[in-house]
């Protein structure tokens, strides 16, 4: 072969090397558009699917159309005695290609006819309702918009049932001396006071807001922490105090939905808030079934054996990363006692039904926590300790146990209906009987977490070291739960709602708001 033959050979060999280089880049850029273009895949948190039912029906890059289910839905007419409406939470995470799940900020939610998603500047969800009076099973089928990322390998959508609590003023203080702690007016501890859009002055003078201050005794039997710090001054304006529109979560937080929480975390994050078998033992009683407690690791995921049962065994902590996660916030003690009485007239010793008659769930008919079983017996509204004898129920029960009941006090649920202010697990809110409470700002979570699984939101009460006992700071509990005596689960009794405790505790439970949308 001559040279030039040779040189000619080698030029062609490096055409055509070039022409496969060529043809592999435009392969390689059209797998680049394809991978572009397909959709990532959309599913529903299972936790969540316990409450509201969500079925995708189709995934587009950057969309999805869904359809959303709930019972008991209701929406009253303008005018209408209670006149207010129930709604479901919708948020969503992301997981990137690096393993990471992430907030998923949503663009547009647009609901079929009869239905509304409202949602804030803030994008963290959007707020689905129904449009137009009416009432009963719910469903709708859903638009749902986000930025498209190629980073993106799935979406887990979350939806969570809430209820409306309209702006108006209210009464907080049942004037009943057995009520421990109770708020009062100023100038008479016998008479509620009434909380409006007028500055709260606190002060032991009449027309001004002022609280019981006697310590009362714990369930084991020490005296708890005083529920009133005794300072005047003027609450800040920035204060929540009930008379502004707020949504409320219409349920405890669930183990399903807290399952949900973790299985979004980060390893190190979930070790911060997943309760441990040290937190168990520390307690009080041991149990074998942890106090009816069912969230658990199984391989890669956090599940829950029971979804539908209030999730107990919480911190504060724990309880404010799951509403900085899920874009909400806590609520204070006053939006508490408005969520529980609404705008109606207070009843010496009532509870957050409206009455003072309380019967224990002892049982169930049916298969417990399957959302059909029915309480034993059947006029019991919630569960509650009778005497330190009589513990009928160790444990929460599931949301929406009591649904069945034909009355308000039959099914445990407040004016607005919201269900088991008083009794299952205890409510954690910001207390006003503390400074560092009374500083509160409401700022609402932005999904997303510090690297150790704190909320990172500014302004909001936070737990001191954990060294057991109780702490002054700024939290505390309201509601009562399982374990406790009957007055704890008064709508008034703020017996421990300075109490602060910094350990996981078995009959803790938390559920959070949003300030009204949009």
């Amino acid at each position: 072969m001559s040279p030039a033959q040779v040189i000619t050979w080698a030029g062609r060999r490096h055409m055509l090397h070039c022409a496969r280089v060529s043809l592999a880049g435009v392969l390689l850029a059209l797998a680049l558009v394809q991978a572009d273009a397909a959709p990532a895949g959309v599913e529903a948190g299972v936790g969540s699917a316990a409450m509201v039912a969500v079925r995708v029906v189709k995934a587009d890059p950057g969309a999805a159309r869904v359809t959303v289910s709930w019972p008991r839905s209701w929406r009253d007419d303008i005018g209408s005695p209670r006149g207010n409406r129930d709604g479901v939470w919708i948020f969503a995470k992301a997981r990137h290609a690096d393993g990471r799940w992430r907030h998923l900020p949503l663009e547009t939610v647009t609901a079929e006819a009869g239905y509304t998603a409202l949602t804030p500047s803030d994008r963290t969800g959007s707020m689905l309702q129904r449009s137009t009076a009416g009432s009963g099973d719910a469903t709708t089928t859903l638009e749902v918009r986000w930025a498209a990322d190629e980073r993106i390998q799935l979406i887990r959508l979350f939806a969570w049932p809430m209820v409306l609590v309209p702006e108006g003023a209210f009464e907080v203080g049942d004037g009943d001396p057995g009520t421990p702690g109770r708020f009062h007016d100023g100038g008479n501890p016998g008479r509620p006071f009434r909380v409006t859009d007028a500055p709260t002055e606190l002060a032991p003078r009449a027309g001004a807001l002022w609280a019981d201050d006697r310590r009362s005794p714990l369930p084991a039997g020490a005296p708890g922490p005083t529920p009133w710090d005794g300072q005047p001054g003027m609450l800040p304006a920035a204060f929540p105090t009930g008379y502004r529109a707020f949504w409320l979560m219409r349920y405890e937080l669930t183990q399903g939905q807290y399952a949900d929480f973790l299985d979004t975390l980060t390893p190190a994050q979930a070790q911060a808030r997943a309760p441990s078998a040290r937190d168990f033992s520390s307690g009080g009683l041991v149990r074998p079934d942890n106090y009816r407690y069912t969230v658990e690791r199984r391989g890669e995921q956090w599940v829950a054996a029971q979804p539908r049962w209030s999730m107990n065994w919480l911190t504060w902590e724990d309880g404010i990363a799951v509403a900085d996660w899920a874009g909400l916030r806590p609520m204070s003690e006053l939006e508490f006692e408005k969520a529980a009485r609404g705008p109606l007239a207070a009843v010496p010793g009532e509870y957050a039904w409206g009455s003072t008659r309380i019967v224990a769930i002892r049982g169930f008919d049916g298969e417990d926590g399957s959302g059909r079983e029915r309480a034993r017996p059947p006029e019991a509204n919630t569960s509650w300790s009778p005497s330190p004898q009589d513990r009928p129920l160790l444990g929460p029960y599931a949301a929406a146990a009591l649904s069945d009941r034909l009355t308000r006090e039959g099914r445990g649920e407040s004016f607005w209906g919201a269900a088991d202010l008083s009794g299952n697990l205890v409510e954690m809110a910001v207390s006003v009987g503390l400074a560092v409470g009374r500083a509160f700002v409401p700022r609402h979570g932005d999904g997303e977490l510090a690297s150790d699984g704190a909320a990172d939101v500014a302004d909001w009460p936070r737990m001191g070291p954990r060294t057991g006992g109780f702490g002054l700071y700024g939290y505390g509990y309201r509601g009562g739960d399982f374990f406790n005596p009957e007055t704890d689960l008064r709508t008034s009794s703020r017996n421990v709602a300075n109490f602060g405790g910094t350990r996981r505790l078995f009959g803790l439970g938390f559920r959070a708001v949003r300030s009204s949308v949009p």
